[in-house]
């Protein structure tokens, strides 16, 4: 898919992606280009869906969801079925928006456990990050 456009003022938006199912689940594999009025962002990103529950069926589950009426209860019900069901990210290398150069692995629950980045001034630094996303040690390049 692709899709652009540049404002009335000159700035464009711009994004497009090659992603692939998993059978019966969304996407799992994809490449991904995205430009917000030159914010840039492109990259190759993994997926994991845990449960065993079909597209289709965690669809229905999340209609009915937001359906509820009570707001701190939709929130919750969305929350805990995101935390259940949703998408984890499991691998991301590519540019980010602040023009560094990152690899991210996480671990089976979606939390970054691992970083290598080359900054935009192309210093390079490897991250290890614990469960609750603080990084816990960094080795940098050798000057």
């Amino acid at each position: 898919m692709f899709a652009g456009n540049r404002g009335a003022n000159g700035s464009v938006s711009a994004g497009g992606s090659l992603a692939f199912d998993q059978y019966e689940r969304d996407q799992t594999l994809g490449l991904q280009y995205l430009d917000q009025r030159g914010r840039k962002r492109a990259g190759l990103y993994a997926a994991d869906y845990p449960g065993a529950l079909s597209t289709g069926t965690l669809d229905a589950v999340w209609r009915a969801a937001r359906q509820i009426a009570d707001t701190a209860r939709r929130r919750d019900s969305l929350m805990k079925l995101d935390q259940l069901y949703g998408p984890r990210t499991r691998l991301y290398a590519g540019r980010l928006e602040n023009r560094s150069s990152q690899m991210k692995l996480s671990d089976a629950f979606g939390r970054e456990r691992l970083r290598l980045v080359v900054d935009s001034a192309g210093s390079a630094r490897i991250e290890f990050l614990n469960d609750a996303g603080k990084v816990v040690r960094t080795i940098t390049s050798v000057p």
